[in-house]
């Protein structure tokens, strides 16, 4: 928020961060001339005639929980009583600007293929919620793992040197999966 808060301040526009430069139960100052920051969670039932939400390139792509982030744009939609600006930079905005674009080509009926019960429980294991820790652990034993399975590939680590207990304990996580 900082950047876009720098800009009002140039421009001679105030503005305050709601639970922050003020008591956390004001979102709008007595003189409607300052314009309110605040996040979903805080701003829970106070809407705004106008509401610009930034950052909404992490709604889209691959990276973060997605129905997490989903879910917080949603809700941020629903707090304003008259307009909506959705704000966002690079690809991954692009791409939620076209998918967009494509409901709002089907009269913004949405059309989905429910998934089965196994799916969900995939779905449900991919979307979890993770700390940054765990995040950065994940994606370390990932680049790992790409080097065992390259070294593997290219014969500097032949199958019988990992021992057939581990490539059994490894062989299950593929089976069942059609992905």
């Amino acid at each position: 928020m900082g950047p876009i808060r720098k800009i009002l301040f140039e421009r001679g526009i105030p503005s305050h961060l709601a639970g922050v430069d003020t008591s956390p139960d004001v979102f709008f100052d007595i003189t409607g001339s300052s314009v309110a920051f605040t996040g979903i969670f805080r701003a829970k039932g106070n809407e705004a005639g106008m509401v610009y939400i930034i950052n909404a390139q992490d709604c889209y792509g691959p990276y973060g929980n997605m129905a997490i982030n989903r879910n917080r744009l949603f809700t941020a939609i629903t707090r304003s009583k008259a307009w909506v600006r959705v704000l966002g930079i690079g690809s991954q905005m692009a791409g939620l600007q076209a998918e967009f674009l494509k409901v709002r080509e089907n009269n913004f009926n949405l059309h989905f293929q429910y998934p089965t019960e196994s799916q969900r429980k995939h779905l449900n294991i991919v979307n979890r919620e993770r700390s940054e820790d765990d995040r950065r652990r994940v994606s370390q034993k990932r680049g790992e793992l790409d080097q065992l399975l390259e070294d593997l590939e290219a014969g500097r680590v032949l199958p019988e040197e990992l021992g057939v207990e581990q490539l059994k304990r490894l062989s299950k996580f593929g089976e069942g999966r059609n992905d």
